[in-house]
């Protein structure tokens, strides 16, 4: 069994599955980074100072093994033509949908100086610089389907049927667009990259063998050929897309509450896939510090602390106690000990 010094190598250990003394750990602070200085949505997503301030607090109260940069998922689709709508405590929702009444040409792909990938780049290589050998950086990108939907609006899911060439033209695009704003996060040197795709859940298993799964499978090859560990992270009950998902190759699997975990982590073990996830939302923002406690030494002794990251089922909301996550930290760096106080 290893022994680690940092998160980091913890997480490196977890991904090359190799043993370890205890889960990984990775909170999912989006916009809830902000309530610490009493940011709002628009300060933390934009203000790179304020989001470095706001990181470095999640490092210092929660003890992450691994940090996400940003979590929203409208960075690329800003960018991409995509007006969107905000509000204080959450992250931005699409307003307009550029493709929706005309399909039009595919815009250019991002460029690292548009939107707010700047603020992204910036602060992602402060953090390196501050905590990068102790804590494992995550770039967080846009999935092909949810970035699809958010250019082509519900319009995308007639066109799998009515108009198959569009959609295929259009999801090849979104899976370049994926790759692009990956190279720049692997130029600042991320540990992890996640593909973060929630729309898979609103997809059959067929639609996805059929005219995604290619697609993941090219973002996944080229994340392994970049030397960088890969997470794909989806939302909602995407209980019968799994297999697809594992096949396409990233090194996790992250999924959030309306997966059952216990169900399907013998078939993620078969195929060498680490698991990640999936403490639901709602426990977090409305039970107790003992039932947080309680729910995350049971989730660890069900799946085992070899193969699992430990994580929300989705980034925290703004108002999330704090003292229900830093409890939650406690035990996974002390589970050990937690787990004999549990059985006592």
């Amino acid at each position: 069994m290893a022994n680690t010094n940092t998160g980091k190598e913890l997480l490196y250990k977890i991904l090359n599955k190799e043993r370890v003394s205890r889960p990984g750990w990775v909170p999912y602070a989006g916009i809830h980074a902000g309530s610490f200085k009493n940011y709002n949505s628009v300060e933390i997503l934009r203000n790179e100072k304020k989001l470095i301030e706001s990181l470095l607090l999640v490092y210092k109260l929660y003890a992450p093994d691994g940090l996400p940069i940003f979590f929203d998922l409208q960075l690329e689709a800003e960018i991409l033509g995509c007006i969107l709508s905000w509000e204080s405590k959450t992250a931005p929702i699409v307003k307009s949908h550029p493709f929706e009444f005309a399909k039009k040409a595919f815009p250019k792909l991002p460029e690292a100086d548009q939107g707010r990938l700047p603020v992204v780049i910036s602060a992602m290589k402060e953090l390196k610089k501050q905590i990068g050998d102790t804590t494992a950086i995550y770039g967080l990108v846009t999935g092909p389907l949810t970035l699809a939907f958010q250019l082509r609006g519900m319009g995308l899911f007639i066109d799998f049927f009515d108009d198959t060439e569009y959609i295929k033209k259009l999801l090849e695009y979104c899976t370049e667009v994926c790759m692009k704003v990956s190279t720049y996060y692997i130029h600042e040197k991320a540990d992890i990259i996640a593909i973060v795709d929630p729309l898979i859940s609103q997809i059959s298993p067929q639609l996805l063998s059929d005219y995604l799964l290619q697609g993941y499978k090219n973002i996944f090859c080229y994340l392994n050929d970049k030397r960088v560990f890969s997470s794909f992270f989806v939302c909602g009950n995407a209980s019968e897309n799994i297999e697809n998902m594992i096949m396409s190759g990233p090194n996790c699997i992250a999924i959030d509450e309306n997966i059952n975990i216990d169900k399907i982590k013998n078939i993620a073990a078969s195929n060498n896939i680490i698991l990640s996830g999936n403490i639901p939302i709602n426990k977090l923002m409305n039970s107790s510090i003992n039932d947080n406690q309680k729910y995350v030494i049971d989730l660890i002794e069900t799946i085992g602390h070899y193969n699992f990251i430990v994580a929300p089922g989705c980034d925290l909301p703004y108002d999330v106690p704090k003292e229900n996550i830093i409890a939650i930290s406690n035990i996974i760096h002390n589970f050990n000990k937690a787990k004999k106080a549990n059985s006592g």
